[in-house]
Formats: structure tokens, C-alpha cells, sequence
């Protein structure tokens, strides 16, 4: 099969499929995709078009970006629902902005971002620390920062108590997820504080002392009970992200991948930038 109609077929630029066994041709469930997900295929296919000298690519993956825009998510000026109907195009579930992890036009980032502040961002009671919430289906609102961003925070809180989050957790495993080290990557290259190194080498030392196994690195079950037990699972984001997030982030030379010259996509890869 041709790349460009394995692309069609596989990446669900027509029908917004996020699953599809590249066997069958058909989709590997019936539900609806993840609007992140359909949508954070652009940068690593204009990266080839580019290499290439090859337009191919990185239209046909535009078009996902170009159907979003189009079809405009208006109601709470500019958030979009979390799911994509793969054969509507139309949007269901809570409202949300993390499409923009995905390449899009600079207007609707920016749109994106303002209506995040308007109607997502809050303040707890009493103690005013600032969180992002959910608009639920039916317009109601749910003071519940989305679990991906904390779940490697409660790792490091639950086992080794040296930082806290100020929002209960909902259940006790940890993926090793990369969230918050990628955080920490940024914060410390933006403002060059070493308390962000500080919580890295904490953190690294906790992964080493709880989550390292014989033959590698273990999800746990339960962060609240040590010794804590194994999910005999090791996701590969923590190779390509938690391990290499914690790298740069405690590398002596900061200038490696240079943040003016090259951008992570979602999956932890670096891109270079172009000025077109």
C-alpha cells in the first residue's frame, strides 16, 4: 500500500478515526476518537513533508485542523468538546482546549486559550489556589482538574511526601506518567530556579527506591501503601518522556534542544521550527 493512502487509511484524516488495525482498514472500536488525539498528528507529518520537500503529508493531516476550525466551537467561545463523532465530525462530551497540543492556526490557540481563562479557571475555597476545571455536557461545571496532569504528582506526593497538591485524588495508581516533570522542564528553562531541578533528582530517587523492578520500570497499583505492589506494566511514555523530560531537566548543558529552535510535540519528540 502507497503512504499516502496507508495515512488516509490508518491516521483517520477523513473519518477522525484514532484506532484503526492497519490490517483490517477498519477501525479497532466503534466509539468516538479523542479530539487531542485526532488532532496531534499534524507536527510530526509537516516535519516530513518538510524533510522531503513534499506538501503530501502534511496537507492531508491539515485537514483534521482545517475541519475544526471550520465547523468552529462556539458555544463557549472557542472550547471544544473532548470527543469527535469519526463519521460526523461533530463534537460530544466536556468541553475542553488540549486540541492545541496538535499543530493549528495561531488565532484559534490564541481563541482557545482566552476561553480556558474565562470559563475554565477558578479558585478554591478558602484556600485561593488557582485550577483548571470542566464544563460538563449540559453546561454545568466540574471543579475537577483532569487526572493526567496530576497523576505523577500524587505519585511523588502519596509515597514520598515532599510536595502536596491541593485536590484529593480519585484513586491511587500511577502510570509514571510525565506531566509534571515536562513542567518542571519548562519552568526551570524559563526562569532557571533549581528548586525545579531539586524536585527532578526527588523524584528520580523516588522512582528508583519504589517503581524500578529486575527488568525495568513498574506502574503501581496503590501509592498509599508501602511497600507498594506492582502493575507489571511499564508504559512507553515513561522511556520516551518521563526518563527523557527528567534528562533535560537535570542535564549540566541546558542549551541542548534550545526551546527558540525546536518544539516538543505531545509524545515527548523533538521538532525543529520553521519560520513557515
Amino acid at each position: 500500500m502507497g503512504i499516502r493512502k496507508f495515512i488516509i487509511r490508518t491516521f483517520g484524516i477523513c473519518e477522525f478515526f484514532r484506532d484503526v488495525n492497519s490490517f483490517t482498514k477498519q477501525p479497532a472500536w466503534g466509539g468516538e476518537s479523542s479530539l487531542s488525539e485526532v488532532t496531534s498528528v499534524q507536527l510530526e507529518f509537516r516535519d516530513i513533508s518538510r524533510i522531503i520537500n513534499n506538501s503530501t503529508y502534511e496537507d492531508l493531516t491539515f485537514a483534521t485542523s482545517k475541519h475544526i476550525h471550520n465547523i468552529g466551537c462556539k458555544h463557549y467561545d472557542g472550547l471544544c468538546g473532548m470527543f469527535v463523532n469519526p463519521k460526523t465530525g461533530q463534537f460530544r462530551g466536556k468541553l475542553e482546549s488540549c486540541y492545541f497540543s496538535g499543530y493549528q492556526l495561531r488565532d484559534d490557540y490564541n481563541k482557545s486559550m482566552n476561553a480556558m481563562e474565562r470559563h475554565l479557571v477558578r479558585q478554591s475555597e478558602p484556600n485561593k489556589l488557582t485550577f483548571v476545571g470542566e464544563i460538563l455536557p449540559g453546561g454545568s461545571y466540574s471543579p475537577k482538574m483532569v487526572k493526567l496532569y496530576l497523576l505523577f504528582e500524587r505519585f511523588v506526593v502519596r509515597v514520598f511526601s515532599w510536595c502536596s497538591i491541593p485536590f484529593a485524588p480519585l484513586d491511587a495508581h500511577c502510570l509514571l506518567r510525565p506531566e509534571a516533570i515536562e513542567a518542571w522542564f519548562y519552568l526551570y528553562r524559563a526562569t532557571g530556579d533549581k528548586i525545579y531541578q531539586e524536585w527532578g533528582w526527588k523524584a528520580f530517587k523516588a522512582l528508583e527506591k519504589h517503581a524500578k523492578v529486575e527488568y525495568g520500570y513498574s506502574s503501581v497499583v496503590n501509592v498509599k501503601r508501602i511497600p507498594v505492589s506492582y502493575r507489571d506494566m511499564m508504559e512507553s511514555f515513561f522511556l520516551s518522556e518521563t526518563l527523557k523530560y527528567l534528562y533535560l531537566l537535570l542535564a549540566d548543558d541546558q542549551s541542548e534542544i534550545p526551546l527558540d529552535r525546536f518544539v516538543f510535540n505531545t509524545e515527548g519528540h523533538p521538532l525543529p521550527i520553521y519560520d513557515h
